[in-house]
């Protein structure tokens, strides 16, 4: 893995069909060691399959890092000011932050971006949780949300993964 002192950087994808992507994934991977892929198709709505991938990952080569991150690849991250905030949070264990989401209600138009139908949350109202679009959380929770692996996914990219199994977190925003 790329490793710039504090911070360990991968990118997590998914599998292509194109050739001269996947050489030069695999070119990128050789130079600087920093790719994880999986053999799952890479697609927006496949995005979910990468959050659990990020779970696996850190589970089994990562015991000793003390935050794991999950951004997207149009987010820009200032790493500086990230890890000076996160030494300086008082909570550094049992914790989740991000942009967070309260009592945003499922879209049930079946042409929306973000469409989900009854038959993949059927409530009103989704549990609290974090902005797909980047969070940190301590290692510690990794194995806890790892034993919700059976939690369904949303097939349009999001997850109600992760906000059913943050009900138990203390999620707090940055």
């Amino acid at each position: 893995m790329n490793n710039t002192g504090y911070v360990r950087l991968a990118f997590l994808v998914g599998a292509t069909s194109n050739p001269l992507y996947q050489q030069q994934l695999e070119q990128e991977s050789l130079q600087y060691s920093d790719i994880v892929q999986q053999n799952f198709l890479d697609s927006y709505q496949n995005l979910t399959l990468k959050s659990v991938m990020l779970l696996k990952w850190v589970s089994e080569y990562c015991p000793d890092v003390q935050f794991v991150m999950k951004t997207d690849d149009d987010m820009y991250v200032n790493i500086n000011n990230l890890v000076h905030s996160l030494t300086r949070f008082p909570i550094k264990s049992n914790v989740m932050y991000g942009v967070l989401f309260r009592k945003a209600k499922p879209d049930r138009n079946p042409r929306a971006k973000w469409y989900v139908p009854k038959n993949q949350f059927d409530g009103d109202v989704f549990p609290d949780y974090l902005s797909g679009t980047g969070y940190v959380m301590s290692r510690d929770v990794v194995p806890k949300l790892r034993c919700k692996y059976n939690t369904p996914f949303l097939g349009n990219g999001r997850c109600i993964y992760y906000r059913i199994m943050c009900q138990s977190m203390p999620c707090q925003t940055l």
